[in-house]
């Protein structure tokens, strides 16, 4: 895992603020999602500080929409990408594993601080790792992933459950 610097979370913050200036609002709110699974590593004082920054009391239903619409088009892809088999490189399941995480990271974000449910299928990208994961060399490889991913991550992902 990477150590986290206030520096890195004020950085997101300044994309976030960039991307949603540019109307690209699943992005903008994707570096919200980081910065709130990043939160138990600061401070008290710190952590109180970023949850009034982060937490977005009023969102209109168009923006919310357009997350929604994304969510179930990134979920459509892994699914996609799973369907033709169980021989997959590296990059690929890296690729899987980071937009599931994304997601993953982007409901629990918007339900704890936006009080917003997103629909999400991810329960169905779950059950297609966890077959895919039941050949031996594909649990290794997909242990492997999770090992370089969580060593450019501030805070860990796991094997989905």
């Amino acid at each position: 895992m990477k150590r986290l610097e206030v520096k890195e979370i004020v950085n997101m913050y300044e994309e976030f603020q960039g991307l949603w200036l540019q109307k690209e609002y699943y992005a903008a709110l994707l570096r919200l999602a980081n910065i709130n699974e990043c939160l138990s590593l600061l401070s008290k004082q710190e952590r109180n500080k970023w949850i009034g920054n982060i937490s977005i009391s009023t969102m209109v239903v168009p923006v919310i929409k357009e997350v929604e619409d994304r969510v179930k088009k990134e979920t459509d892809k892994i699914l996609r990408i799973l369907s033709v088999g169980y021989d997959f490189s590296f990059e690929e399941i890296t690729l899987v594993l980071s937009i599931r995480n994304d997601i993953d990271s982007l409901i629990n974000y918007l339900r704890d601080r936006c009080d917003i449910e997103i629909c999400s299928t991810l329960h169905n990208v779950d059950e297609e790792l966890m077959e895919f994961m039941s050949y031996k060399n594909n649990k290794l490889l997909v242990t492997d992933v999770i090992k370089q991913i969580n060593s450019n991550r501030f805070t860990p992902i796991s094997s989905p459950q």
